[in-house]
């Protein structure tokens, strides 16, 4: 009969200490002793408590492009050509070190969908939607990678067909908003997934459709901000909507977004403060006000992705640097707005295979 004991002798408390302190890449090797041993390394409390004893992890998950098969540069825009495949990179921010995650299985060599949705939630990466890299059909499927097992499982299928749609993390939950369907109409609809119960639930609807809309977490609530109507394409909007969980509706706010010509892109959360990354610049929303103001540059390249840390006091910020023939190499920064100076920003270096177009990514804590 097999013990119910972690570790058959010693206090459960003194056993669960030794536990949170072994290191994420032997829990494979960990899981396969017993079967109490694998329920207690992938419960909920264990995640908790490595948290707890700062032994957790912290690594940034990037839709990223593979390495080219061809002498093409990367970024270069060469009529007739398909765009590349698409994979999913792992930056450890501690051991500082890169990694490629196996393919989505269903796409094989085509690694994962195109312009999907990229987030984590209890532990785990979520990709939403976007278009199969084949035929380039607009996707309803939900892929999720668990790092305990590495391996893709598939989840429900999102209640509606969408591409180019907000998209958020609350509380284990996943907020969808917005987009359009395989139609190319701009959607008013959302909708909540929970990756614990992977199951889908109807949000009330905004006031208004919203194509190519931006989306975060903030205090709390959902945030979708900016997008375009289906015969005013290209026409982005200033106002943003607000879905607080707790009350269950939509909340409009006029003039939230600050650029009308381009899409809301590149935000993030550090310090309970949201961050837009435009182009060169950083800018802080003053939620009193309802403004922007200017706080800070880039300091090399343009922003192509911003995301949260797990930790929530840094944001994590992709940029690219191109040269004259096109050819563009993408980096990756740790930005702390609560240090002065220089000191805000870290470079961490890219080997050469990482270097390729990044187009979203987010951190996952281990």
């Amino acid at each position: 009969m097999e013990s119910t004991e972690v570790i058959p002798g010693l206090p459960e408390e003194i056993a669960w200490t030794c536990f949170v302190k072994v290191s994420f890449e032997w829990h494979p090797q960990m899981e396969a002793v017993c079967r109490r041993w694998k329920a207690v390394l992938r419960s909920k409390k264990f995640f908790e408590a490595r948290k707890r004893a700062g032994s957790s992890r912290q690594c940034v998950c990037m839709v990223q492009a593979l390495p080219p098969s061809s002498t093409a540069p990367i970024g270069a825009n060469v009529a007739g050509t398909s765009p590349p495949p698409l994979g999913i990179t792992v930056y450890d921010l501690h051991q500082r070190s890169w990694t490629r995650l196996c393919p989505v299985p269903e796409f094989s060599k085509a690694g994962v969908p195109l312009f999907s949705q990229c987030v984590c939630s209890n532990g785990k990466l979520v990709l939403l939607g976007g278009w199969n890299p084949t035929s380039y059909a607009v996707l309803r499927s939900v892929y999720i990678f668990d790092f305990f097992s590495r391996k893709w499982c598939r989840g429900s299928d999102m209640l509606r067909t969408r591409s180019f749609f907000a998209c958020s993390t609350l509380d284990g939950l996943v907020f969808v908003a917005g987009g359009h369907d395989d139609n190319k109409d701009a959607l008013a609809t959302a909708e909540v997934y929970s990756v614990e119960d992977d199951s889908w639930r109807e949000l009330p609807r905004m006031s208004e459709e919203r194509d190519e809309c931006g989306g975060f977490e903030l205090n709390g609530k959902f945030y979708v901000v900016s997008g375009y109507h289906t015969h005013t394409q290209g026409q982005f909007v200033q106002s943003g909507e607000v879905y607080d969980p707790k009350v269950g509706n939509w909340n409009r706010i006029e003039n939230l977004w600050m650029k009308a010509t381009c899409s809301a892109a590149i935000t993030a959360v550090a310090c309970g403060q949201l961050h837009d990354f435009s182009g060169q610049e950083v800018l802080r929303y003053n939620a009193d006000l309802n403004s922007w103001l200017l706080v800070d540059a880039i300091p090399e390249g343009r922003t192509v992705a911003a995301c949260t840390s797990s930790s929530s006091d840094c944001i994590i910020v992709a940029t690219a640097s191109c040269n004259g023939d096109t050819k563009c190499k993408y980096k990756l920064f740790l930005y702390k707005p609560s240090l002065v100076n220089d000191s805000r920003w870290t470079k961490f270096e890219s080997e050469e295979d990482f270097c390729s177009l990044i187009q979203t990514l987010c951190t996952v804590e281990l």
